[in-house]
């Protein structure tokens, strides 16, 4: 994946990326759009504004999966 000017790969790699301090920008974020695509499988649709590199809202998609707990 590429973000900030720089690109992540690997998933040692695109985990650094996602647990570096949050504090390093300030953001919001805020809910648009959740779907439901089966019984267990969901999407969500964030927009999020803040000072990071770019400075441009960017729009993403999540999809989750639920499973019940054993």
């Amino acid at each position: 994946m590429t973000d900030d000017g720089n690109t992540y790969q690997g998933s040692a790699a695109i985990e650094r990326w996602l647990n570096r301090p949050a504090a390093e920008f300030a953001y919001t974020i805020h809910l648009t759009d959740a779907q439901e695509t089966d019984t267990a499988h969901y999407t969500a649709t964030p927009h999020l504004e803040g000072n990071f590199p770019g400075g441009r809202p960017a729009g993403t998609q999540s999809h989750f999966s639920l499973h019940p707990r054993r």
